[in-house]
């Protein structure tokens, strides 16, 4: 898992740690010491403690394993059983503080009215375990710490969201500018070259023609002058044919340096890019094709796949470009191919390319061939 995203877990899982740790500790000292309010369903005992004590671990590892993102289900599962066990033995309110947890948790991973529904489902389940003259009115305090937890979790998810959006647009724009740059500076170089052969080349061999008459009409001293133009003439359209062979060629598009760009501070997944040293294209729509497949290979992932990891593999062989995209998603099984990946296949198509998708229980993998006929630099 990336390091960072670790940091930024820390003062989350280090607050739900001590909140457990506060709720453990006072629910099991006051059943040990009989100074409960209500009495608990079952009495102290030994065996007891350590089912107790059991159960409180196998939330707390729920926990870990959600907020780490190891296993999220399995992290869910552990702390949803151990959390009705706890509520079924201890009836002192304190067990709802720990599903206050469990269901902010929850609510960045499942639909807001699921969360809703639970939140409030959790505290009146409660309440016909107390029986208590106060029991009702603590059920709707817990369901509205529920609903209120939910709402700053819906919120900051919705937040990160849109930033994370308008993050990847800011990388997309400045990607998709700096290969447009190259391609603009290619086309201008021949662009020149063309207005050089066409113009000062017609007319210097135009003028060279014109000479060589002139030589044939003149007196002896009058020739010596003529070939000297003339020598001068063959010399100026040596330089021109020289300078646009030199514009006319193709120096590679800039296409590495784009696609370094578009994955540069992608947070939420760990991205590892392997590119070919000296990796080169020449053709503009080979460059196109590549860096819009790793466009929407990113997109794709961000969205739909959940997961943590991403390698992108770049290389070439003497007449192809091969990318590779793999992930680590979990939720890749049910994958329909949308806008995104309709337009990526048409235009590897297009350009005589392969266009493969393979999925399995290790994720998805995007396996694309596009021919790309040049000397091997």
């Amino acid at each position: 898992m990336n390091i960072r995203k670790i940091k930024q877990l820390d003062p989350e899982i280090l607050i739900g740690f001590c909140t457990w740790a506060i709720v453990a500790g006072i629910s099991l000292y006051q059943w040990y010491k009989g100074t409960t309010i209500l009495e608990p369903i079952f009495a102290f005992s030994y065996t007891g403690l350590v089912i107790a004590i059991a159960c409180f671990a196998i939330y707390v590892v729920g926990f870990l394993l959600i907020h780490t993102k190891r296993n999220i289900l399995v992290g869910f599962i552990c702390s949803g059983i151990s959390l009705i066990v706890l509520m079924v033995q201890f009836n002192n309110g304190l067990i709802l503080i720990l599903a206050i947890i469990f269901v902010s948790d929850l609510a960045e991973h499942v639909p807001l009215r699921r969360a809703i529904m639970l939140g409030v489902a959790i505290p009146f389940s409660y309440f016909p375990l107390i029986l208590d003259e106060g029991a009702l009115i603590n059920a709707c305090l817990f369901s509205a710490f529920n609903l209120f937890a939910i709402y700053i979790i819906h919120r900051l998810k919705n937040e990160k969201k849109a930033r994370e959006k308008a993050s990847h647009l800011v990388r997309e724009l400045k990607a998709t500018q700096q290969l447009l740059t190259a391609t603009a500076k290619r086309d201008e170089r021949m662009k020149i070259a063309r207005d050089l052969h066409d113009a000062m080349g017609h007319h210097l061999t135009a003028l060279s023609l014109q000479l060589e008459v002139a030589k044939q009409v003149v007196s002896q001293q009058g020739q010596e002058n003529i070939s000297r133009a003339q020598n001068i003439t063959r010399m100026l359209l040596s330089d021109v044919r020289e300078a646009v062979s030199e514009l006319r060629h193709e120096k590679p598009l800039e296409v590495v340096d784009a696609i370094e760009q578009l994955v540069s501070d992608i947070e939420a997944i760990d991205i590892k890019l392997t590119i070919a040293e000296k990796f080169t294209t020449h053709d503009a729509r080979v460059a196109e094709a590549t860096f819009r497949s790793v466009q929407e290979g990113i997109t794709n992932i961000l969205k739909h796949s959940n997961a943590d990891s991403c390698e992108i593999n770049l290389h070439r062989t003497e007449d192809q470009v091969q990318l590779s995209i793999k992930d680590n998603g979990i939720n890749n099984h049910g994958i329909q191919p949308g806008h995104g990946l309709t337009g990526m296949k048409e235009r590897i198509e297009k350009l005589d390319g392969n266009f493969d998708i393979t999925i399995n229980k290790d994720g998805c993998r995007l396996l694309i061939n596009l021919p790309d006929s040049q000397e091997y630099i």
